[in-house]
């Protein structure tokens, strides 16, 4: 048995498990990139003028909401698909966010945003640490409000 790092049990690493892509790359094909490509420009069509919106309504530079409508979209593909997915912003997190960096900086401040980007990081960790523990499976089955509520800074 072939030992990596002084440990067995790393050899025996199932990458499929962390980077679920792997199981599924064989199923792409001509006709579901194609549909992949146009349910890709549908929500762009939808997704990026929120995106702007809500920074705007988080109290954020508008191109922040085109980077928080685009980045977590496709990380979130690599990994899956959910009909519970929200990878993107919403009003309810924008709100959430605004009120709780907004009496700690002024809105739009390089001070206000580092606050903004270390909450989206905490969160993330959150949200890796759930998904490390096996816990993401639950989440896809929690209503959406509880969510919004649990995840402030998330995708911001």
């Amino acid at each position: 048995m072939p030992i990596t790092n002084g440990s067995p049990h790393l050899s025996k690493l199932d990458w499929g498990k962390i980077f679920p892509f792997l199981h599924w790359k064989h199923l792409i094909n001509r006709r579901s990139t194609r549909a992949d490509v146009m349910a890709g420009i549908t929500g762009a069509i939808i997704v990026l003028p929120q995106g702007v919106a809500f920074a705007m309504i988080a109290g954020l530079p508008p191109e922040y909401g085109l980077y928080s409508a685009i980045v977590p979209a496709m990380i979130a593909a690599l990994f899956g698909s959910s009909h519970h997915l929200i990878s993107g912003p919403t009003t309810a997190i924008s709100i959430v966010v605004f009120t709780t960096i907004s009496p700690l900086a002024e809105a739009g401040s390089a001070s206000y945003i580092e606050m903004v980007l270390t909450l989206t990081f905490i969160a993330g960790l959150f949200q890796f640490a759930w998904a490390w523990r096996g816990s993401a499976p639950l989440l896809t089955s929690c209503p959406i409000p509880w969510l919004w509520a649990s995840l402030p800074g998330r995708p911001f």
